[in-house]
């Protein structure tokens, strides 16, 4: 997005946000609509592809960062776990320090 706005000079900087439709009918929804849902393609994508190569039955949960916005956007995610980076580090800490719980 960053990057749209820097190398043309007439292109707004946008948030990410998922759109209320999917064509957009003015510049800003345009842009919105092709990063968020070029995103949810890539997520997609990749999730196929690394189950394809796998070939067994996997459960995907999106974590952390931007998250968020895509759970619920596409069925390829089937869990959202905001946390659930901070906690395994957390369980690997107490793992290696011989903290409790």
């Amino acid at each position: 997005m960053e990057a749209l706005h820097a190398a043309a000079a007439k292109l707004p900087r946008i948030a990410l946000q998922r759109p209320g439709r999917i064509v957009g009918d003015d510049t800003v929804s345009a842009m919105q609509s092709g990063i968020f849902w070029g995103h949810v393609a890539l997520i997609e994508g990749m999730i196929a592809r690394i189950k394809a190569e796998r070939k067994q039955a996997m459960t995907v949960v999106a974590t952390g960062g931007v998250a968020s916005l895509f759970h619920g956007a596409t069925d390829a995610i089937d869990h959202f776990d905001p946390d659930l980076t901070i906690r395994g580090l957390l369980a690997i800490y107490r793992l290696n320090s011989g903290a409790s719980k």
